[in-house]
């Protein structure tokens, strides 16, 4: 795994300037790191950014070796890089980074699951500008706690209006489908982690409506994926058509061709054949996501690849039997006429052919010597390795 540069530059910063985590040397708290970050949700609130940065970095400074306060910057991070606001995501990038160097200085049973967090959170950090920003009609609030709504309240779960928002802004951005899936694959992310944290809260019973939202807006995921599913799939689907064309063509090519070509022809068709055999695994894909055309050239494709093996193994086969009649016909002594027909491979001997090469092997084998025949024998066992 490489190690990101933030990490290696924060572990310079400790090494340098003789800090220590500072829950082992005892001049930091838990206490004074979740003020800190306190102070820098206050600062976000009121658009000091800057301040947001500093208070959010004393934090981590803290509390380095703290895997509470690493999970609340890290929650910090996110939400605040989810918001309608280019400033707030480079902040919330700048925090992100350096919070990777506090995972070495967590307990050694925190460790793996700091660095799950921490990658599943890196997609938050990678969307272009165009799926972040929009215009919201209201300013999106800050997440701070999930916090139930009262029950007279018809707004629902800030965090999710956010969500839904960002659904919204995909399904109207003219972003690349790849962007797009991105951006879904992220706020998919989000939303189970809004359900996960909704389990671990009391009174669900008085939220009812707030689990039928968010099925709805899973809903609503999954009808944009299938569009940018879709919208992808052009492009997988377009390389498929032109392989297809290609070994349509090789098929018919391998139909009649001359002894000099065989050779060549049939190195194209296992060339051929290992590109069919990617499109059908860049198919499969999208098939298995029930993209309708994906399942028909999904068949499509298995059938190509199927008629290509069937023209190599002809090919295969028309060669073995002209490699019979030149051997027999050959003035070389039986026994290497013997050894020359062991090369040929022969579970991939159709039937006539195989019987062909059966009653001529015999008919040698039965000019040899004992000897010759043992020979014959360790020759026919170890076919094309026998030399």
């Amino acid at each position: 795994m490489k190690i990101g540069f933030a990490t290696v530059a924060w572990l310079m910063v400790f090494t340098v300037v003789g800090c220590v985590p500072s829950n082992l040397n005892g001049s930091g708290s838990s206490r004074e790191a979740s003020e800190a970050l306190r102070l820098a949700k206050e600062n976000v609130r009121n658009g000091y950014y800057d301040v947001a940065l500093d208070y959010a970095l004393a934090s981590i400074r803290l509390d380095t070796s703290g895997f509470e306060t690493y999970s609340n910057v890290l929650a910090f991070c996110n939400d605040l890089a989810l918001s309608q606001d280019n400033v707030a995501f480079e902040v919330a990038s700048a925090i992100h980074a350096r919070l990777e160097a506090m995972i070495p200085f967590l307990s050694v049973n925190k460790i793996a699951g700091a660095r799950k967090s921490y990658e599943l959170s890196r997609p938050t950090f990678e969307l272009p500008a165009i799926v972040r920003v929009g215009s919201p009609s209201e300013d999106v609030q800050p997440i701070e706690t999930l916090a139930l709504p009262s029950s007279n309240s018809d707004t629902g779960l800030p965090q999710l209006q956010t969500l839904k928002h960002h659904v919204s802004q995909i399904a109207e951005s003219d972003a690349p489908a790849e962007t797009k899936a991105l951006a879904l694959d992220n706020v998919r992310y989000r939303l189970t982690m809004l359900e996960a944290e909704l389990c671990l809260r009391s009174k669900l019973e008085e939220s009812a409506t707030i689990w039928s939202d968010l099925a709805t807006t899973g809903t609503q995921i999954n009808e944009l994926e299938s569009l940018v599913m879709s919208e992808l799939y052009k492009t997988v689907q377009a390389d498929f058509l032109n392989w297809k064309s290609s070994a349509d063509d090789l098929v018919k090519r391998s139909e009649n061709v001359d002894n000099d070509s065989v050779l060549k022809v049939s190195a194209e068709l296992k060339q051929t054949i290992e590109l069919g055999e990617q499109r059908h695994r860049d198919i499969f894909t999208y098939a298995n996501a029930s993209i309708a055309s994906a399942k028909s050239d999904l068949s499509l494709c298995a059938h190509s690849i199927e008629r290509l093996q069937r023209a190599r193994e002809w090919l295969y086969n028309q060669q073995a039997l002209r490699r019979v009649v030149a051997i027999v016909g050959s003035q070389y002594a039986t026994i290497e006429k013997l050894r020359d027909m062991a090369k040929i491979d022969e579970p991939r001997l159709m039937p006539y052919v195989a019987k062909r090469f059966e009653e001529e092997w015999n008919k040698l084998f039965e000019e040899c010597s004992e000897d010759q025949k043992i020979l014959a024998v360790r020759y026919r066992v170890f076919g094309k390795f026998s030399d």
